[in-house]
């Protein structure tokens, strides 16, 4: 249907975009019809013209004495001007729509003559066998789908007209350009693809175009196609499954086995093994291209052994093979292809382990769980995520293994996710995509799934195989092994190795290598302009893994030390005081204790701590009289406030200028006061603290319960037999200072009475 020209009704031709005006949709068709129709309208306006004006000037002259014979005559002149210029409205409208018509009708036949000359229609019919004005007239009016259909026919067009500029200059890139459009076209309109490309082959080298036709006879779209195929690898050659027996792999049929962390590690070191085994069997020959290899692990219910209903298929796809640069499917291009999280079935990959599947007699809609190590558990990871791939194939679970899950998309289907990865491992954090994290659009664990850390740097199937059995994982069963399983038992079928290359044989070895590094430049590419980008941590631990490990090494040591550190903290903090009921019970002293007469209280010195002074230290009653050496007080003491009169400070307590050398930080700190060896009664001065060599430990001295730490050096401890005798002994009441039991109040001091303070 074609929108036609917007008319108003009469009375309202001044505003046609108005709350009156109407849209008449009609067939191009009916279009001259309208116009005549209008033409006619137009001219009875015109004809009204005139008589309706005659009218009003009679009545205007033969009645003009009466009012309402004046007021009819100027209504009639009103409307013949407005008729007139309704029939000149009309006439313009009718000439719009003659005129829309021709326009309508030349660019329809241009369009059509167009495609029938690019050979897109035939018989004026486009390949869904609808004619050329007809998608056009659809295009014209809106309809869905109208418009990405007539696009899809064009774009190609454009595709090869610049081949065929570009190929005087650069015949390569020519090449490149048509076998692209080639390809792209067969996708979108595979009725006309062949017969144009043959076509559009001619017109470039100048050949009939119908002696292109009977001389190729659709050969060359092929190999055009097969070409763009192999370029971009998408697609499977050699394919190939053996038994299991030929690679060593013991498949023990009928044992009852479940799946487990250990199983997985184990059939994807046996992937690996296989893999290498026809990887270097392929090097064997120049001409073959490297291979690539998958295990297939076929799992039956117990009682049903054989019933290819009852069974779950296992398959264990190994991780990169970096020293393959020559036909190998799981390759460096192979890893970033899988890097931008495309899970199409144009991928080498995915065509193995289906065929693999079908070859291990799985039919459509089998359970399957999946297994891979590094590139293998981001194929297993794309394939259970792909729509595509769960039309054959019901995917219940994936073992991931090393790989880099978490730049990956999110999750579409339902399955779950066991995933293991090595500290310190480059390769999980290899690659990361911010913008997708940061709106949710990459894969992170749920509920489903289960993360196991080990303690390995190596990115290696033998080091994660001996790190989760060193750390006790291999026995564990995981959520997606669960579900995969269904609280069945199961007994070991046969084991498969499918294997195959992403080029065919007979490629020269430069022009394979060739094509490997295109194919990474195209996919590195591709991620990047993606939003895939190599992640700073998976760099860091690459670089740290080159020079041995040492940052990981000295991080992990940290990370290992520090619940020694805290336990020892522990143990040096102070403990509470024991109940009474705890507390041992002393026995009772030989002899009465002496009750401590009170002391005067007097204003300390300003500036110093009397906790600081070691205890049972004993004060002579008569401060006058010589003492064997002066006491030494820390240097740098400063009073905060005003210092008591000197007269009641004895001269022989103050300490000398001479003798301060000592910082009071230095001098007197907690540490040593605490472990200070306490003098007997009226030694203080005679004998000087001695610090052991022992320093710490446990009971019997043999290793310390703090460890060391750096720039911190422990507490020195005093051996028991530096302890004074005397102290360890108590002295006998008859031997006690009588001055020290009741000292007398010095007799030029004057105690301090003690005033409440004034309120002011």
């Amino acid at each position: 249907m074609i929108t036609g020209p917007t008319v108003a009704p009469i009375g309202d031709l001044s505003n046609s975009a108005g709350p009156t005006a109407g849209t008449i949709s009609v067939e191009l068709e009916e279009m001259p019809a309208i116009a005549d129709g209008l033409d006619a309208v137009s001219r009875t306006c015109a004809d009204r013209t005139m008589p309706i004006l005659g009218i009003a000037t009679e009545t205007r002259l033969f009645l003009g004495i009466n009012g309402r014979a004046q007021q009819a005559a100027a209504i009639c002149a009103v409307l013949a001007a407005d008729l007139g210029m309704s029939a000149a409205k009309f006439g313009v409208t009718a000439a719009t729509v003659r005129a829309a018509h021709s326009s309508y009708l030349q660019v329809e036949n241009t369009v059509a003559g167009w495609f029938e000359s690019m050979g897109i229609a035939k018989d004026g019919k486009l390949p869904d066998g609808r004619s050329t004005r007809g998608h056009f007239r659809g295009l014209i009016a809106g309809e869905p789908g109208e418009a990405t259909y007539l696009l899809k026919l064009t774009i190609p067009e454009l595709g090869y007209f610049s081949a065929s500029r570009t190929l005087p200059y650069s015949p390569l890139v020519a090449g490149i350009l048509f076998g692209f459009t080639a390809y792209m076209d067969a996708k979108w309109n595979p009725e006309i693809a062949r017969q144009r490309a043959f076509d559009r082959l001619a017109s470039m080298f100048g050949i009939p175009r119908g002696l292109a036709r009977k001389a190729l006879d659709g050969g060359l779209f092929s190999i055009a196609k097969s070409g763009i195929d192999t370029f971009l690898g998408a697609k499977a050659h050699n394919i190939r499954t053996a038994s299991a027996d030929e690679y060593g792999i013991a498949a023990h049929r009928g044992e009852k086995s479940q799946l487990s962390i250990g199983t997985s590690s184990e059939r994807l070191m046996a992937a690996a093994k296989a893999q290498d085994q026809e990887f270097e069997r392929s090097r064997q020959n120049p001409s073959t291209a490297e291979r690539s290899a998958v295990l297939v692990t076929v799992m039956y219910e117990a009682g049903h052994e054989g019933d290819p209903a009852h069974a779950l298929y296992v398959v264990s796809v190994p991780g990169t093979n970096f020293n393959s640069w020559g036909g190998s499917i799981i390759d460096v291009p192979g890893a970033e292809r899988e890097a931008l999280g495309k899970d199409t079935m144009e991928n080498p990959a995915y065509q193995m382990v289906l065929q693999a599947l079908r070859d291990a007699g799985a039919h459509q809609g089998a359970r399957v769980y999946m297994e891979g190590f590094s590139q293998g558990a981001m194929i297993a990871y794309n394939m259970a995520n792909s729509t595509e791939v769960a039309q054959e194939i019901n995917i219940v679970g994936v073992y991931a293994q090393g790989a880099p899950l978490r730049g990956l998309p999110a999750k579409r289907r339902d399955f779950a996710v066991d995933y293991v990865e090595g500290d310190g491992d480059w390769v999980p954090d290899s690659a990361v995509n911010p913008l997708a994290q940061i709106f949710g659009g990459t894969w992170s664990p749920d509920e489903r799934d289960t993360v196991i850390t080990v303690n390995n740097p190596e990115h290696h199937g033998e080091n994660y195989h001996e790190a989760l059995k060193r750390e006790g994982h291999s026995g564990k069963v995981p959520g997606g092994m669960r579900a995969a399983m269904e609280g069945k038992e199961y007994a070991l079928g046969e084991q498969k190795v499918t294997s195959a290359s992403s080029l065919p044989d007979g490629l020269p070895p430069a022009l394979r290598v060739g094509i490997t590094i295109k194919r990474t430049e195209v996919y590195g590419g591709a991620a990047l302009a993606s939003g895939t980008v190599p992640g700073p941590l998976g760099i860091a631990e690459l670089a740290d893994e080159k020079p041995g490990e040492r940052l990981g090494r000295a991080k992990r040591g940290i990370e290992d030390t520090v619940p020694a550190v805290i336990e020892g903290v522990k143990k040096t903090l102070p403990r509470p005081e024991p109940t009474p009921q705890e507390k041992p019970q002393a026995p009772e002293p030989a002899w009465p204790e002496t009750p401590v007469p009170p002391m005067p209280k007097v204003p300390l010195l300003q500036g110093y701590n009397p906790q600081n002074i070691p205890p049972a230290i004993k004060m002579p009653a008569d401060l006058s009289r010589p003492e064997p050496a002066p006491i030494k007080m820390p240097a740098r003491i400063e009073a905060e406030g005003q210092l008591p009169p000197a007269s009641l400070i004895p001269p022989d307590i103050l300490p000398k200028p001479a003798d301060l050398h000592t910082h009071i930080e230095k001098a007197v700190t907690q540490p040593i006061i605490d472990q200070l060896q306490l003098p007997t009664v009226g030694s203080a001065l005679k004998n000087p603290p001695i610090f052991g060599v022992g320093q710490g430990g446990d009971y019997d001295s043999s290793e310390s319960l703090i460890p060391a730490l750096p720039n911190l050096k422990p507490a020195p401890m005093l051996p028991p037999k530096s302890i004074d005798p005397g102290f360890l002994a108590s002295t006998p009441p008859e031997n006690i200072d009588p001055g020290f039991r009741a000292p007398g109040p010095p007799e030029d001091l004057t105690p301090i009475e003690e005033r409440e303070p004034l309120m002011v």
